[in-house]
């Protein structure tokens, strides 16, 4: 059956708040795609019709919560403040996890956050 590309968008974005919630509450690593798409009332077949790969899922995800931590903290005149906060934040979090590749991928996520702010990455390394 094919769905619409509005009810596929609207299920992706659930998948996206789930398992945001999830992994911050159980770890990345430690949860599967199955349940990362129970989260959202999904079953985890759906799951590669909306993300290439886990790693997918979280870089989107890290971006999506660096993205809205920027937008909390602009309104203030705090930008550099929030900016290096992020970057502090990301780094000490891609230390904390296990696999190399997620670390990455966090590091990665917080690159985009600042280019998109205007900002240089710098050499945000594990």
């Amino acid at each position: 059956m094919r769905y619409s590309a509005t009810h596929k968008a609207a299920n992706r974005e659930r998948v996206l708040e789930a398992s945001g919630a999830l992994v911050k509450r159980e770890g990345f690593a430690s949860t599967g795609v199955d349940q990362l798409m129970g989260a959202a009332g999904l079953t985890g077949g759906a799951f590669y019709s909306h993300f290439d790969s886990k790693q997918a899922l979280l870089r989107e995800g890290v971006e999506r919560e660096l993205q809205r931590s920027r937008e909390l903290l602009l309104p203030d005149g705090e930008a550099a403040w929030g900016v290096m906060s992020q970057c502090v934040g990301a780094l000490m979090l891609a230390r904390t996890v296990a696999n190399q590749d997620v670390a990455r991928e966090i590091l990665k996520g917080a690159r985009t956050m600042l280019e998109r702010a205007g900002g240089a990455a710098g050499d945000l390394r594990v």
